[in-house]
């Protein structure tokens, strides 16, 4: 073998240890440029409706996001005041790119408040799990304002 092919191998293998090394850093990572999957305008003060509510009513939260890529989001909503009571898990396929703004949110959450939910200072707290790669998921959290509820 001559000089020549063994250094035309050498750079192969070279190129395909690169390649392969990438791909499995790009699939762990799950992206070659560090921008966040799911962004919000203020992730610690998600907008609800109204400031009262009545036990039993429907509440809607308003949510402001940006999507950067496609990703399944799974999300858990949680009501909490001294008692913490879990909603049902929901997935979420949001499109790429910018929903709503500041002054007109696009995307509502509408939850039922438990009926038998006593009087007092409440607010929700949503956990988004991003799930980008099957060894990967990232998990943020975020909660609204906060709301009375008066029977």
């Amino acid at each position: 073998m001559r000089l020549s092919e063994i250094i035309l191998r050498i750079n192969i293998a070279i190129i395909m240890f690169s390649t392969l090394l990438f791909g499995y850093w790009y699939y762990i990572d799950g992206t070659l440029i560090r921008v966040p999957l799911i962004t919000y305008n203020d992730p610690m003060n998600l907008q609800v409706e109204n400031e009262v509510y009545e036990s039993g009513e429907a509440l809607r939260v308003y949510v402001n996001y940006c999507k950067t890529r496609p990703a399944p989001v799974t999300v858990n909503w949680t009501l909490v005041d001294t008692i913490v009571r879990f909603y049902p898990s929901e997935p979420f396929e949001g499109a790429v790119g910018c929903v709503g703004t500041a002054e007109d949110p696009s995307l509502q959450y509408i939850l039922r408040l438990p009926p038998d939910l006593p009087d007092g200072t409440y607010y929700l707290q949503t956990t988004t799990r991003i799930h980008v790669n099957p060894i990967k998921d990232i998990i943020n959290e975020y909660k609204t304002e906060t709301f009375t509820v008066k029977n």
